[in-house]
């Protein structure tokens, strides 16, 4: 059953123009079924009763809500210099799980703006291709020593090549965990120490140097393998 992404407002179940837009091209038809999520949780059966250019009227025949993942996973991660590779790791990050996704503007970053309403949609495609209930909440941008002065986790990781003496990634993963990823001219000296300071974990995730969106997403895989559930 195809997947949408929608909201129930006063008991009636609505999608947004973009969502509309999608079940027309998909020539979805008066009496069929779909499904739809609205990110925190809960799914509905719905049934098309009727659709125009103006409108789509749904009726909710089944509903259930799923309970947010046991454990929180949030990559802080900074832009890259091409916004299509940031979108392409927002897309891929939700689809393994990451709770949330926070950008990070560091010393050595080319790109000091991103479109979060592009972020989000691409959060939402993935979460719909993927069968998942539960968006990644995306924040806004903050500065990378903003973001260490507001932020806590259970497990606090910093993947770095440069770091003098870097530690082996950890094997039980549990509860919240933040994993910082850098730009592609990898986070300063600076930066480093501060976070280290902080309690993060200097971690080299790889044997070879990784582009930012490969890292995040390298990261977030071994987070799960490490036991951190995701849904």
């Amino acid at each position: 059953m195809d997947m949408f992404y929608g909201f129930k407002i006063d008991g009636a179940l609505h999608l947004s123009e973009a969502e509309q837009k999608h079940l027309r091209v998909m020539r979805k038809a008066v009496g069929e079924h779909i499904a739809v999520a609205d990110g925190r949780g809960t799914h509905y059966t719905a049934v098309i009763l009727a659709h125009s250019k103006r409108a789509i009227d749904l009726e909710i025949i089944a509903e259930s809500s799923h309970p947010a993942p046991s454990h929180r996973l949030c990559l802080a991660v900074a832009p890259t210099k091409n916004a299509s590779r940031y979108e392409w790791m927002v897309e891929k990050l939700t689809e393994i799980g990451a709770t949330s996704i926070q950008p990070i503007y560091c010393e050595h970053s080319e790109r000091k703006r991103l479109r979060l309403d592009r972020l989000h949609a691409h959060a939402v495609a993935a979460m719909k291709q993927s069968q998942r209930l539960w968006l990644p909440t995306i924040h806004e941008p903050l500065s990378f020593h903003e973001f260490l002065r507001s932020h806590s986790a259970d497990h606090c990781i910093i993947a770095s090549c440069d770091w003098k003496q870097t530690q082996k990634w950890p094997t039980d993963l549990t509860g919240s965990v933040t994993i910082l990823i850098g730009p592609e001219g990898g986070f300063s000296m600076a930066e480093l120490t501060a976070a280290v300071d902080r309690g993060y974990d200097p971690t080299r995730l790889s044997s070879h140097r990784l582009r930012t969106e490969t890292a995040a997403i390298y990261a977030a895989v071994r987070a799960e393998a490490s036991g951190l559930q995701l849904g």
